[in-house]
């Protein structure tokens, strides 16, 4: 939602849960969310809700849509670019979408940690930099987006606590700020790697 004051943060939720299938290779994603609001409620604009409210949300390619009604598909076109950026800068989704195009590499030093930085050009419009430690473990991608109000708007990605999960290193502790406030807060409970995902595009969505 909207914050009560200019150049303030976000108004927040709880995050009850947070759930999300992935298929890079054919660019598709399912997000599904559960929350509820603070006690009290956080001044500011944003939609009402009682109780809990499930949100579902889709990518297959370029169509997007939700859940809406009983499950019945909604269309979401002018939503399809920025799921597919949030795929771009998820930890697997940069290395997947830097072997896609002719990256760059630099060495920067940021708080006082040598990091390298791999930078790359997404759909020929996003600059993306990936902050890589000595681990070779993403640390950061930050990205900007176009956004009504504030313009060119910094995404920031940070992972931390790796573990392993079925012989997959994957981020514990995941923090994404939009226009430097915090929009998502996740601590991972689980990561299932190559399970089957079925993200058929619904008729009502295609059209």
């Amino acid at each position: 939602g909207q914050s009560y004051q200019p150049g303030g943060a976000w108004v927040k939720f709880n995050l009850k849960s947070y759930t999300q299938l992935a298929d890079y290779d054919r660019v598709a994603s399912r997000e599904e969310n559960v929350r509820t609001y603070l006690d009290p409620p956080e001044r500011g604009g944003t939609a009402v809700f009682i109780g809990e409210l499930r949100q579902v949300a889709f990518l297959s390619g370029d169509v997007a849509w939700n859940a809406g009604p009983g499950g019945a598909p909604a269309p979401a076109p002018a939503a399809v670019e920025a799921r597919q950026v949030q795929l771009a800068i998820s930890p697997h989704g940069f290395v997947k979408a830097a072997m896609a195009t002719s990256p760059t590499v630099a060495s920067r030093t940021v708080d006082g940690k040598r990091l390298t930085v791999v930078s790359f050009t997404w759909k020929g419009k996003y600059k993306v930099n990936g902050y890589i430690n000595g681990q070779n473990l993403l640390e950061k991608v930050e990205t900007w987006m176009p956004d009504p109000l504030l313009g060119d708007m910094l995404v920031e990605n940070s992972f931390s606590d790796y573990r392993d999960f079925s012989g997959v290193k994957f981020p514990g502790k995941i923090v994404q700020k939009q226009g430097g406030f915090p929009v998502l807060d996740l601590t991972v409970s689980d990561v299932q790697p190559n399970t089957p995902v079925s993200l058929d595009v619904p008729e009502a969505a295609r059209r």
